[in-house]
C-alpha cells in the first residue's frame, strides 16, 4: 500500500539499510556541492542529534535558484523534503538519521519506502508504550493510508474539527470500511523475509516488524483463520538496533530472500470467517480495550435494598410509559403521513383531471377553428368563381349590345345604298 502511495516500488531497489554509522560530512558536501569546511561550520548539535537547520538548507537552495543549478538544488530539495516531511524528528531541523537515507538512496538507490513504514510502526508503538505523545512520522502519507480506508473512493473529505474525527472513527464498521481496491492490482504479497516469521523493518529511529498476515484484506485476499502466532512474533529495537549488531545483519540477510504469497492465500475478496472473527474479539479483550472492573464490596452497599428496588419499578413504569407514548405518537404520525399522502394524491388527480379537461376543451375549439377555416376557404374559392362568371357575363352583355349597335348601322346603310 505504501508503494502506491509514494509512487515507489521495492522492485525499483533494495530496501532502506541503516550501517550504523552517521553519515560522513565529505559524502554531504559531495551530493550538495558545499565546501566541507563551510558545511562543517553550520553543523548544528541539538543534544544527542546532529544535522542541519531547515532555514540553512532553504539558503542553500535560494542561492542554487538564483544561479540556476537545477541539479544540485533538486537534490538539496529533496534532502529538506526528506528531514522535515519524510523522515521528520526536531522541528525545522534536518538530523543525520533522515540524511542517512538521503545519502543511501541518492547514491546507492536503497529504497526509503520500508523505512517509511518502520518509523510509522515505530512511532504508533511508541505513543502506545507511553500512552500518549507526539507522532514523528510521515503524517502525509499516514493520513492518506487511513482515509483511503475510511471513506469510500471519491469522497471529499473536509476539514474536520477532533469531536468529528472521533465521531466517523467511532462510526466505523466492518462493512463501512473500504479494504480494498481491485486497481491496486495486488497479486502477491511478501508474507516474511529469511529466516524471520514476518517482515523485520529498519527506519530512522528503530527496528520493528510487520506482520502481513493480519493485513490480508487490506491487500485483497480473505481472513479465514486466525494467524499463527508464531507469524505475531515482535521484536523491537530501539536507537536503530546500534547496540545490537548481529541483529542489524540479521535484518540485512533477511531482505535478501524475500517470501512472497499469492492464490495459496486463498480466492480473491475481503471476506472473513468465524475463526479470525473469534481470535479479533479476543485481540480487542486482550489488547485494544484494557479495561478493568474494580472488585466489589459487599459492606460498602446501600443497605436500603427495597429503595433501589421502588425506583426500579418507578423507572420500568416510566419507560413503559414512555414506550407507548412513542408508539402512540408514531401511529399518529404514520396516520398523518398517510392522509398527506392520501392528500396529494387527491391534488395530483384533480390536476390530472383538469387538465384532461382542458386538453378536450382545447381540442374541441381547435376543431371548431379548423371547420370554420375549411369552410370560410371554401366560400373563398367559391367567391373568386361567380365573381370570375360575373365578370364574363358583363363582357358578354357589352359585346351583345354592340353587336346590335353595328348591326342596326349596317341595316340602315344597306337601306340608304337600295
Amino acid at each position: 500500500e505504501f508503494e502506491r502511495i509514494l509512487g515507489y516500488s521495492l522492485e525499483r531497489g533494495n530496501p532502506y539499510r541503516y550501517t550504523g554509522q552517521p553519515p560522513k560530512l565529505d559524502t554531504i558536501a559531495e551530493v550538495l556541492k558545499i565546501d566541507i569546511r563551510a558545511l562543517a561550520s553550520t553543523k548544528e548539535e541539538k543534544g544527542a542529534i546532529h544535522g542541519f537547520s531547515r532555514k540553512y538548507l532553504e539558503q542553500k537552495c535560494q542561492d542554487l535558484a538564483d544561479k540556476k543549478e537545477w541539479s544540485t538544488f533538486i537534490d538539496v530539495l529533496a534532502l529538506i523534503i526528506y528531514g522535515i516531511v519524510i523522515f521528520p524528528n526536531l522541528d525545522n531541523f534536518v538530523d543525520f538519521a533522515a540524511i542517512n537515507v538521503f545519502l543511501a538512496f541518492n547514491k546507492h538507490k536503497q529504497n526509503p519506502v520500508p523505512a517509511v513504514l518502520a518509523d510509522i510502526y515505530y512511532s504508533m508503538h511508541m505513543r502506545h508504550e507511553k500512552k500518549g505523545g507526539t507522532i514523528l512520522c510521515c503524517v502525509p502519507v499516514l493520513y492518506t493510508w487511513f482515509v483511503s480506508h475510511m471513506f469510500k473512493k471519491g469522497y471529499h473529505v473536509g476539514v474536520k474539527s477532533n469531536r468529528e474525527w472521533a465521531q466517523s472513527i467511532t462510526s466505523l464498521t466492518e462493512d463501512t470500511i473500504s479494504w480494498y481496491y481491485s486497481e491496486q492490482g495486488v497479486e502477491e504479497v511478501i508474507c516474511r523475509c529469511g529466516d524471520f516469521p514476518n517482515v523485520p523493518l529498519r527506519g530512522t529511529k528503530g527496528c520493528i516488524n510487520y506482520n502481513p498476515m493480519v493485513a490480508l484484506r487490506q491487500l485483497g485476499y480473505p481472513m479465514l483463520d486466525k494467524p499463527d502466532d508464531k507469524s505475531l512474533e515482535a521484536f523491537v529495537l530501539h536507537n536503530t538496533g546500534i547496540v545490537d549488531p548481529p541483529m542489524l545483519r540479521r535484518i540485512s540477510r533477511a531482505w535478501e530472500s524475500i517470501i512472497r504469497k499469492g492464490k495459496v492465500l486463498g480466492c480473491r475478496g475481503c471476506s472473513t470467517k468465524e475463526p479470525y472473527q473469534q481470535w479479533v474479539k479476543k485481540r480487542v479483550q486482550e489488547i485494544k480495550l484494557p479495561f478493568h472492573s474494580a472488585p466489589s464490596n459487599d459492606q460498602e452497599m446501600p443497605e436500603p435494598i427495597l429503595v433501589a428496588n421502588e425506583e426500579i419499578e418507578e423507572l420500568k413504569a416510566s419507560l413503559l410509559k414512555s414506550e407507548e407514548e412513542k408508539k402512540e405518537l408514531q401511529a399518529r404520525l404514520e396516520k398523518v403521513s398517510q392522509e398527506n399522502d392520501n392528500l396529494r394524491s387527491e391534488n395530483t388527480c384533480k390536476k390530472m383531471e383538469a387538465s384532461s379537461e382542458l386538453r378536450n376543451y382545447i381540442d374541441y375549439q381547435q376543431k371548431i377553428y379548423n371547420d370554420l377555416k375549411d369552410e370560410t376557404i371554401y366560400w373563398e374559392e367559391r367567391f373568386m368563381v361567380l365573381l370570375e362568371q360575373l365578370k364574363n357575363q358583363e363582357i358578354y352583355k357589352e359585346l351583345e349590345d354592340k353587336g346590335k349597335h353595328w348591326k342596326d348601322c349596317f341595316s340602315k346603310l344597306a337601306m340608304l345604298a337600295n
